[in-house]
């Protein structure tokens, strides 16, 4: 019984934990961090919030690198402007944070 319920646990974990790398995805995920930045420059920036946010962006980078080269068969050339995009916006957040 244990192990059926840890099976199912890790079941529901992994299924969770992938992230779609279609063109659909990757845009709502960038606009959605977009919007996230945008509001936390709306406001007095709160130092907490940056960093999580910085996090959030180099998490998103740093699998859209991830995928574009274990995929490189597949054609993964939309991903080259939202890497850019997202790095300009990770300078920026690093900027602030100084």
């Amino acid at each position: 019984m244990l192990r059926k319920i840890f099976f199912i646990l890790t079941l529901l974990l992994s299924i969770t934990a992938c992230t779609s790398y279609t063109p659909k995805e990757i845009n709502n995920r960038y606009l959605r961090l977009s919007r996230n930045l945008d509001n936390l420059m709306s406001d007095k920036i709160v130092e907490k919030k940056r960093a999580n946010l910085e996090k959030n962006f180099e998490n998103f980078y740093n699998g859209m690198l991830e995928y574009r080269n274990k995929n490189y068969v597949i054609d993964t050339e939309y991903l080259n402007y939202y890497l850019e995009e997202v790095a300009i916006k990770l300078q920026y957040l690093r900027d602030l944070k100084d």
